[in-house]
């Protein structure tokens, strides 16, 4: 059986692809909106990480003031060590935790070694004896985020090394 005229009804079509038009703008939409729940997540993080992280800066910024400042000068404890340890017998009041927004800046100093040569160019006049002699010390600073309570903090550190030149 050969058809040589065109169906003439035509009334379903219409509805099928009203249909399969609605179902594909419904996925694009469902595919959006799981698209900007993981955007939204991104940047989250990445707002938390910048903020941590300048907490940490700003730690370490503390820490280094406080040995540009207040030198901690090392016990004989820290001299006799070849492993860095940490300076807590400190006065200053920028050695404390700091709170900064919601989170903290932790400065810590570090010992990490002792040089009785002078720094080059300071002995002109060498005669076997230098009163300028170097510390090095390593500043740390933290910083911490609360997070919600099953997720624990956020935290981040930045170490710097400096070297004090003492007589």
């Amino acid at each position: 059986m050969k058809l040589t005229e065109p169906l003439k009804s035509n009334g379903g079509m219409a509805m099928l692809l009203a249909l399969t038009l609605t179902g594909l703008l419904s996925l694009m939409g469902m595919w959006l909106l799981l698209q900007s729940k993981t955007a939204f997540r991104v940047t989250t993080a990445t707002t938390r990480y910048e903020s941590v992280f300048n907490m940490a800066e700003a730690g370490l910024q503390l820490a280094l003031y406080c040995i540009k400042e207040k030198t901690p000068f090392p016990s004989y404890v820290h001299l006799s060590s070849t492993v860095p340890s940490a300076i807590t017998q400190t006065n200053s009041q920028y050695m404390q935790q700091t709170n900064v927004g919601n989170g903290l800046a932790v400065p810590e100093i570090y010992y990490t070694g002792y040089d009785k040569n002078p720094p080059q160019g300071w002995s002109l006049n060498w005669q076997g004896y230098s009163a300028f002699h170097k510390v090095h010390y390593m500043a740390r600073g933290e910083g911490r985020l609360p997070l919600p309570p099953k997720e624990g903090d956020s935290k981040t550190a930045v170490v710097s090394f400096a070297t004090k030149i003492t007589q």
